[in-house]
Formats: structure tokens, sequence, C-alpha cells
């Protein structure tokens, strides 16, 4: 059977070079992972941007929205296959990146890979994450700039660290002004634009979680 999944109707705002720690939360695996997939050459030449900088800057790491299935390929099942499998799993993933019809699932021995599916589910991280990003507002005049949820004044990363420690429902009951789609964008975006510095811990009056150093990394940076 052959099937056709494309990247068309991606948002504009996530067609462009993604960091390390963007593909890493799409992709849903350890950003030290996908470093290692760019250094070991797992991930095709042509999923990586190239670099402009001067050797004396810090380097970049930047790939394509297009490397996502890939790394998510290639970070579970693509570590239990062979050479030649995960190549006709890439090539697969390749075809239906041009727009052309491609195998639907490929079998060795007891494995199989639905290729489709790892290109859906890319697909749908990657809205996921513009959605996130769509929903968090940065303005000088809102908390000294820092990311907080539209409409809000609730820095995400501050939700981000309560959810490193207290469950969902412990959350939303201390901000009753969220729900669960508003708690899902700020972990996520959290999680792509990780920050520079660690949670101090603390808490306020109110019980909410406060960030300390809070520097939030560019992702072109990483």
């Amino acid at each position: 059977m052959r099937a056709r999944v494309t990247f068309d109707d991606l948002p504009r705002s996530i067609v462009r070079p993604l960091s390390v720690s963007e593909v890493a939360a799409v992709a849903e695996v350890e950003q030290k992972r996908v470093h290692r997939m760019i250094d070991d050459q797992i991930i095709p030449k042509a999923m990586i941007v190239p670099s402009k900088l001067t050797r004396s800057e810090r380097k970049r790491r930047l790939l394509k929205p297009e490397a996502c299935p890939f790394v998510s390929f290639s970070a579970s099942t693509g570590e239990y296959v062979s050479a030649k499998m995960r190549r006709r799993v890439f090539a697969e993933l390749g075809r239906l990146l041009r727009g052309e019809a491609a195998s639907v699932s490929i079998e060795e021995g007891v494995l199989k890979v639905d290729v489709a599916k790892v290109m859906r589910d890319s697909l749908k991280r990657l809205h996921a994450l513009a959605r996130a990003e769509a929903a968090v507002v940065v303005d000088p005049d809102i908390r000294g700039g820092m990311p907080v949820l539209r409409g809000t004044r609730i820095g995400v990363y501050e939700i981000a660290g309560m959810a490193a420690v207290e469950s969902d429902e412990t959350i939303l009951e201390a901000f009753p002004s969220l729900n669960r789609r508003a708690l899902a964008n700020a972990k996520l975006y959290a999680l792509a634009r990780p920050l520079i510095g660690r949670p101090s811990g603390e808490r306020g009056r109110d019980g909410s979680a406060q960030v300390r150093r809070v520097v939030e990394v560019d992702p072109r940076a990483l």
C-alpha cells in the first residue's frame, strides 16, 4: 500500500530552521541524542542548515523541520533495525517529503515500521509547537519580558517548573484561569526553548513556583 503525507499544511511560523532543542521537543527525545545523531551523521545532511558563523563564534546547529521524522524514527525503532532497513525507511520518508507516494510500512523480521505514522506524528507535534509559540507572549511591559501565556501574567517557565514536580490537576487548581490546552502549550514551549540556569524552587505566598535567573535561550544559538 502507498500513502501520501506532506508538510504542505504546516503553519508558516514553524516552516523555518529549528534549534536542536525544538527538534528534540518535537521528536520527544533528549537534546544530546539529537546532537549525537548529527555528529554520527545519522540525520541526512540535507536536513541540516549550514552554519554561516565564523570559527570564533559559538557553533549553532539548526535543522529543517523535515528532520523531525528522521530524528523520531532514529531515536525509537531505528535503534533496533539494520542499516539496510534504516536506509529504506529514510528513502520512504524522503518520498513523502517530496509529496510522492511511499510505502505505508516496512518490515524486517518481527519489526515493522509504519512510515506514514512516523510522518503524521511529527507533523502533529510540529503543529503543537506552532500553537504553543502562538500562545506565548514576550513583552517588556509584562513581567519584564518574561514569556507568559497570552492574556495572562502567568510565566511559562513557572508553570513548566511546577509541572516537573506537580500533577496537571494540582497546577490547574493553583491557576484556575488555566485549562489543559494552555498547560500543554506552556510545557511544550519551555521544553523547546529551555532556560540558562535553573529554577530556584522557591514558591510565592500564593503557592506558585518562583523562577530566578530566568534567561531565555535564543533558539538560533543552540
